[in-house]
C-alpha cells in the first residue's frame, strides 16, 4: 500500500469527534483544548535507519538535532510554540555509548534553541536504529493555522529556498566525489532549521489562511492543503526560490533543479496561503524576521489538484513528492 492509502485507512477508522478535540487526524498536529486560554498541539514522527538516514552520513550530533527539528517543524506549521518532547529509541548492537551521548548532545542543542524540554519516552533493542519522537506545543485556539483554511484566488507562499536538502541528499549518495564546494546543500539535508518564529508570527497576525511544513516536497505538501481546503493550486516554476548554486549542483548530478525543488522534500520550510491584500504586510514580516518569503503561485476554485506551470504548460503534480511507503 502507498503511504496515503495507509494513512487514509487509519484515518477513516479512528477519526473521532470528542469534547476538547479541536482537530484529529489530517493536519500537521492534533489540536486539543485545555481548561485555559491555550490549546495543545501534538505530533509525532519516525526516523528509520536506511529509510530516513544512514549512520555513515549522519554524525550523531547532527542526527540528534534533525530528530528534534523535523518534529518541531510540525508545531511551526500550525503557528505554535514547542514546549515538550518525548522520544523512544530502538537501539541495535552497533550503537555505542559514545554515539548515544553525542546524539543526546544534538537533541539538547535543538531543544535549547527552542526552549523545549524532553520529558519522557522509551528504549528498546532491535535490528535497526529507529528514533520515534512526539512533540507537544501550545497556541491560542483561535490563532491555530490549519491546512483547511485556504480559499480560492489567494497567494501561495514558501519560506526560504527549496530543493537544497534534496540536492544535499543526492550529493551524499554520490560518495565517490569530493563535494566540499557544495557543503551548504549537505548541511541543509543533515541539519534543517524549523521555522518556528515565522510560523508563529504569521499565525499571531492572522496573515496565513492555511499552512503546512515542507517535508515531502511542495507537490505533495500543497496537495494536502488543496485537499483539506477543497481548492486547486497552481505553482509557477519560474517563481520557485532556489539557492543560486542549485542549478550548478543539479547539472553536476545530471538532475533538474526544478524537480529537486518541487519533488525533493525535507526542506522543512513553511508553505502557506494568504489573501492578496496582505502582500505588503507579508513582505514587511520577511524584512522584520530576516526570513525570505516568496509568492510561488495562486489558488483557484476547482477540484483538489496541484499544477506546475512552466513555459505555458500545466502539469498535474498532485501528491508526486516523496513517499515513505510505496
Amino acid at each position: 500500500m502507498e503511504e496515503r492509502a495507509v494513512i487514509d485507512k487509519i484515518k477513516h477508522r479512528y477519526l473521532h469527534q470528542a469534547e476538547g478535540l479541536l482537530k484529529g487526524i489530517g493536519d500537521d498536529c492534533a489540536v486539543i483544548s485545555d481548561s485555559g486560554s491555550l490549546c495543545w498541539l501534538l505530533s509525532s514522527d519516525l526516523l528509520v535507519e536506511d529509510t530516513h538516514f544512514r549512520c555513515s552520513w549522519h554524525d550523531p550530533f547532527l542526527l540528534g538535532r534533525k530528530s528534534v527539528a523535523v518534529n518541531i517543524s510540525d508545531i511551526a506549521a500550525m503557528g505554535g510554540t514547542p514546549k515538550f518532547l518525548l522520544t523512544s529509541l530502538v537501539l541495535p548492537g552497533h550503537i555505542s555509548e559514545d554515539w548515544l551521548d553525542r546524539w543526546q548532545d544534538g537533541v539538547q542543542s535543538m531543544l535549547t534553541e527552542h526552549s523545549c524540554l524532553l520529558v519522557g519516552g522509551d528504549v528498546s533493542g532491535g535490528k535497526q536504529l529507529v528514533v520515534d519522537i512526539m512533540v507537544i506545543g501550545q497556541m491560542h485556539p483561535d490563532k491555530v493555522v490549519y491546512r483547511s483554511g485556504a480559499l480560492h484566488e489567494e497567494d501561495i507562499y514558501v519560506s526560504g529556498n527549496l530543493g537544497s536538502s534534496a540536492a544535499g541528499l543526492a550529493l551524499l549518495q554520490n560518495e565517490e566525489y569530493d563535494w566540499s564546494e557544495f557543503s551548504e546543500f549537505i548541511a541543509a539535508h543533515l541539519n534543517p532549521q524549523p521555522q518556528v518564529e515565522i510560523g508563529r508570527f504569521l499565525a499571531e497576525n492572522e496573515l496565513a489562511t492555511s499552512m503546512q511544513d515542507l517535508s515531502d516536497g511542495i507537490a505533495t505538501d500543497l496537495s494536502h492543503i488543496c485537499t483539506a481546503s477543497k481548492i486547486t493550486g497552481i505553482i509557477e516554476s519560474d517563481c520557485i526560490p532556489m539557492d543560486g548554486k542549485l542549478p550548478q549542483v543539479a547539472a553536476k548530478l545530471s538532475l533538474d533543479p526544478v524537480e529537486l525543488a518541487v519533488y525533493g522534500g525535507e526542506d522543512y520550510q513553511l508553505l502557506f496561503t494568504a489573501h492578496p491584500d496582505n502582500r505588503e504586510k507579508i513582505q514587511s514580516v520577511a524584512q522584520q524576521t530576516g526570513v525570505q518569503l516568496t509568492k510561488v503561485g495562486t489558488t483557484f476554485a476547482g477540484p483538489p489538484q496541484v499544477f506546475l506551470e512552466s513555459n505555458g504548460r500545466r502539469t498535474d503534480i498532485s501528491f508526486k513528492g516523496y513517499q515513505h511507503i510505496s
